[in-house]
């Protein structure tokens, strides 16, 4: 419907009719890209830890070892 009046609107101004769906497309699809870019964008900037720093941390702890499976080569590196 939005569509339609829009590629209507633009043609009575004089714009060619494959001009006008062309403008109506590019309208919806930043319609479509607009909500999704202030999302990522919001999901970038949260505060909570990633994944990534979890794992970071896992690695960085000695129980690390057991954790993974892998011994250390001496008990006195622990």
């Amino acid at each position: 419907m939005v569509e339609a009046t829009l590629t209507i609107a633009l043609a009575a101004t004089g714009m060619q009719a494959d001009t006008a769906v062309a403008a109506v497309l590019v309208y919806r699809f930043l319609n479509l890209l607009a909500p999704v870019t202030v999302g990522y964008l919001l999901l970038a900037a949260s505060p909570r830890p990633r994944p990534a720093h979890a794992t970071l941390q896992e690695l960085r702890s000695p129980a690390s070892d057991e954790s993974v499976g892998r011994a250390s080569a001496s008990p006195a590196l622990r």
